[in-house]
């Protein structure tokens, strides 16, 4: 959207996920690379996506995408500096660059992967459990 002007911050790397409460559930993500993702953002220019040095690594095979060196960023709550960069335009589904195909799951079904992402299991409890992103 043209009049909105949102910054962005993108990172990878491990976090630990939870749901905090018993009457009021809600669900919060903490660590490390948590703070830095959010320092990309704090960092990044209105408009934009800022990027840490780790997550442009992680999408260095995908021609699609192209980034910008910006500046080293001091993460707060961490003893790293991290270079940051900026995705450029245009990016994306929907730009034309990306090339939106259904999973193998989905073409064996018939359905379409919006379909599979959006079914929930009834009375699934919640739980903490720690991710490691790779």
């Amino acid at each position: 959207h043209q009049g909105l002007n949102m910054r962005i911050g993108l990172h990878h790397g491990q976090f630990v996920a939870g749901v905090i409460g018993s009457n009021q559930l809600r669900f919060d993500i903490w660590g490390e690379d948590v703070l830095i993702g959010n320092q990309m953002e704090s960092s990044g220019e209105p408009g934009r996506i800022c990027c840490s040095e780790t997550f442009v690594q992680v999408l260095k095979d995908f021609k699609e995408f192209s980034f910008t060196e910006r500046e080293l960023v001091n993460c707060a709550g961490s003893t790293r500096m991290l270079q940051s960069y900026l995705l450029d335009p245009p990016h994306g589904i929907g730009t034309g660059l990306v090339e939106t195909r259904p999973s193998q799951h989905a073409r064996r079904s018939g359905k379409t992967a919006r379909h599979l992402t959006a079914k929930k299991t009834k009375g699934q409890k919640a739980k903490s459990e720690a991710c490691n992103i790779s």
